[in-house]
């Protein structure tokens, strides 16, 4: 009989790691050598990424856990796919998988989907966009739409729009700036009225059957992070809210001639962050950047590596109560990292509180 590894049911092109089925052998050997590896960008050969002799039990085998193996890769790559070959004595199975930590909707579909947390969301003037989907390779087009008012202030919303052509990352991913899509609205003639736009409200942007919707905000006070999604994917997110941070000094005492020595410090900096009201579709995003695995800070043009140690998030279906959440986190590195005008950069000044008249209800 030798090995026979029993077929599974993979469909066409990608499978969501989080729906890796395990792979059952029967055999009439003792033992069988399992190795799994998979091939990556630009190599010429199979990279082993883990190897064992399992115990045949009642001529059976069972080879779990893949979906951990291969998101494992994926997170240290930093990439959304990668193809598992698994190796059983002398049989071979390839499962094509897509990074993917929960399980998906149905009617999910790999090859197409957009790889995002949400398609609708508020960015600022200087907020970082990226777009991501298996159908994104090499230069990509998509159809840019921006509405807005012209300079006069007409209630009358105007619409203008052109194709805006970017390359795509090994990852699938498309960044743009919304400072680059905005430039290239501003002062464009809208065909239906023939006034020209000055100031953008909201855009889009279209490509392969996917329209990502973005409101331009106003907010003076909001940290940029970026995060990685269920899928690998980075997206970036302006949180805006209050802040708040917490020192604590842990240390110890020892007495020595009379006097007390403080020995073995140890400074802990904690950054506490209340959000102001989300709009529903940026609920899943919120939830998937909490629970990240990879988040960055994006300030005063450096990137840091941080940790949310705690969060708490409860949105609901209450029409009355828009969701909000409250995280902690802390820079990466076991030290404090001292930031020129930290809480200045990131919470709004609260000088000047009452420089405009008083409205009636305070007279």
């Amino acid at each position: 009989m030798a090995t026979v590894i029993e077929p599974i049911d993979i469909p066409s092109g990608f499978v969501p790691t989080s729906l890796v089925p395990a792979l059952i052998a029967t055999t009439d050997e003792r033992r069988v050598q399992v190795i799994v590896s998979t091939m990556e960008a630009g190599a010429t050969t199979l990279r082993p990424l883990f190897s064992t002799m399992l115990y045949a039990i009642d001529g059976r085998v069972e080879v779990t856990d893949l979906d951990v193996v291969a998101e494992t890769f994926m997170k240290e790559r930093g990439v959304c796919t990668c193809t598992l070959q698994v190796v059983i004595a002398d049989q071979t199975a390839t499962i094509p998988c897509l990074h993917c930590e929960a399980v998906p909707p149905v009617g999910f579909t790999p090859s197409t989907a957009l790889l995002l947390s949400t398609e609708t969301r508020r960015v600022h003037f200087d907020s970082t966009l990226t777009v991501a989907s298996l159908q994104f390779a090499g230069d990509t087009a998509f159809r840019f739409t921006a509405v807005g008012r012209d300079a006069g202030g007409s209630a009358q919303l105007l619409a203008v729009g052109c194709t805006v052509t970017r390359a795509a990352d090994v990852n699938h991913t498309v960044r743009f700036t919304v400072a680059e899509l905005v430039a290239a609205a501003l002062g464009a003639t809208c065909p239906y009225t023939g006034r020209k736009l000055a100031d953008v409200v909201y855009f889009s942007l279209e490509c392969a059957g996917h329209n990502t919707l973005y409101y331009l905000t106003p907010e003076a006070a909001y940290l940029t992070f970026s995060f990685r999604n269920l899928h690998n994917v980075e997206e970036f997110v302006d949180v805006a809210g209050t802040l708040a941070s917490k020192t604590e000094a842990d240390r110890n005492i020892a007495v020595c001639g009379g006097h007390m020595v403080p020995y073995d410090r140890n400074v802990t900096r904690t950054f506490e962050v209340a959000t102001g009201a989300l709009i529903s579709p940026e609920v899943p995003m919120m939830e998937q950047f909490l629970t990240s695995h990879e988040v960055k800070l994006h300030y005063e043009g450096a990137v840091y590596d941080v940790v949310i140690t705690d969060h708490t998030f409860e949105p609901g279906t209450d029409p009355d109560s828009l969701p909000t959440a409250k995280f902690s986190w802390r820079f990466a590195l076991n030290r404090p990292r001292l930031m020129s005008s930290l809480l200045l950069g990131i919470m709004p000044t609260r000088r000047n509180v009452f420089s405009n008249a008083f409205t009636a209800e305070y007279e």
